[in-house]
């Protein structure tokens, strides 16, 4: 259908390309008409009498004119009897590109929805029953081989002792191991050396507070007894004094 509209625009196009040709044509020998009746033209004598070079150039050139004018018509009465089929070429265009498109959803939605690892197994096991001596014996010989390959991989692993590559490679992981179980360790002794820091001294802190306390009590309780000595006086004492400076006197 698009080579089609092609076809047809080509075709309109041919017979307007031929009447501006045409028309090209009759606007330069109306120019020569013109100059030949200045006299500078071919014959060198003014004027355009009848029957004369310079009339025969006007009359080509009315030709030409004419020429070009039924070019026109007829470039458009061709479009006009095209534009049915273009119009019905344009409708069944767009009904299959919907229909296209359509079709292209529903391809992508059923790919979506057979995508999954349980419809490519069932899509698997209804081409192995339909043909087993065919289908079925290749994919049983595919995931024999398969297994064989994993066997030996597996195998090769455990005879060897790896190439170089994997040599240096467990190399630097054990390394690195060591090195982390060594910063744990000197974290772990760290973290230690400080809680027993900090008990130290918080234990000392106690003990400095206790002594403190058992001073304050002391001086209070020395404090006490000079002052209730110093105040409060026994009445033995009184008497033991007062006989003491009679028998002196």
């Amino acid at each position: 259908m698009r080579q089609a509209t092609k076809d047809d625009d080509a075709a309109v196009r041919t017979l307007s390309d031929r009447a501006a040709g045409k028309r090209r044509d009759a606007r330069t020998l109306y120019r020569q008409a013109l100059a030949d009746s200045a006299g500078s033209g071919v014959t060198h004598s003014p004027g355009c009498p009848a029957g004369g070079y310079c009339d025969h150039l006007v009359r080509r050139s009315r030709a030409l004119d004419d020429q070009a004018a039924a070019l026109d018509r007829q470039a458009a009465d061709l479009q006009r009897d095209q534009r049915p089929e273009r119009a019905a070429r344009a409708a069944e265009q767009s009904r299959l590109t919907a229909l296209a498109g359509s079709e292209r959803a529903a391809n992508a939605e059923a790919v979506r929805g057979d995508s999954g690892f349980g419809a490519r197994t069932a899509a698997m096991w209804h081409m192995v029953t339909a043909d087993f001596w065919g289908v079925g014996v290749y994919y049983l010989g595919i995931a024999l081989l398969l297994v064989a390959l994993d066997c030996a991989a597996i195998g090769l692993k455990f005879a060897s002792r790896g190439n170089a590559y994997e040599r240096n490679e467990a190399r630097a992981a054990r390394l690195r191991e060591h090195e982390a179980a060594l910063i744990h360790e000197r974290e772990v002794h760290d973290a230690r050396t400080y809680g027993d820091a900090t008990a130290k001294v918080i234990a000392d802190g106690i003990e400095a507070a206790s002594h403190d306390v058992q001073l304050a009590h002391a001086a209070t309780e020395r404090a006490r007894a000079v002052l209730h000595t110093a105040v409060i006086v026994d009445p033995a004492d009184l008497e033991r004094r007062f006989w003491d400076d009679r028998i002196e006197a």
